[in-house]
């Protein structure tokens, strides 16, 4: 998708009321875009933009494929198995572009971002490197996590000292 037309989608998600108040017990109050929301915008949009019948198109096909029974209902298992092989894909990206010396590990001077800020906790060997398997292993477990328990950790503000 060109770059101007994700700036489109995501001003017009926000301008759409991405973030709604519940109206009910069952539809929790909602502060994160929602796919859903995406998709909505692409067919909106896709009379003026054709990019955005291109990647209906992709989610379409995409979609498809998680229906291994032509049951117009995707598999849990086909969901399971894609969900696992676009995280691996996305971490073998991120790994790669950190292990800039290419030795097939990650160490405290390649990491940036989140993976330097938990290298000892990635670091599940404690071998000062963090080697592939290890990084997987994290992102299934903060991903298998229910959700409140995947907020990042921040420290409270300190009080100014009262003179």
């Amino acid at each position: 998708m060109p770059r101007s037309l994700l700036a489109v989608l995501t001003v017009g998600l926000l301008l759409s009321g991405s973030v709604r108040a519940a109206d009910d017990k069952e539809k929790p109050k909602r502060t994160q875009q929602c796919f859903c929301d995406t998709v909505r915008l692409l067919i909106e949009m896709s009379g003026s933009q054709p990019a955005c019948a291109e990647e209906l198109q992709q989610i379409y096909d995409q979609l498809r494929k998680l229906d291994k029974g032509n049951t117009g209902k995707i598999d849990p298992e086909a969901l399971k198995a894609e969900g696992d092989r676009i995280l691996r894909q996305r971490l073998q990206d991120v790994f790669t572009r950190l292990d800039t010396n290419k030795d097939g590990k990650i160490s405290k001077e390649e990491a940036r971002g989140l993976i330097k800020e938990h290298f000892d906790r990635l670091d599940t060997n404690k071998d000062g490197f963090i080697a592939f398997d290890e990084l997987l292993k994290a992102a299934k477990e903060r991903r298998e996590r229910p959700p409140t328990e995947n907020k990042p950790t921040t420290n409270p503000p300190k009080e100014k000292e009262k003179k």
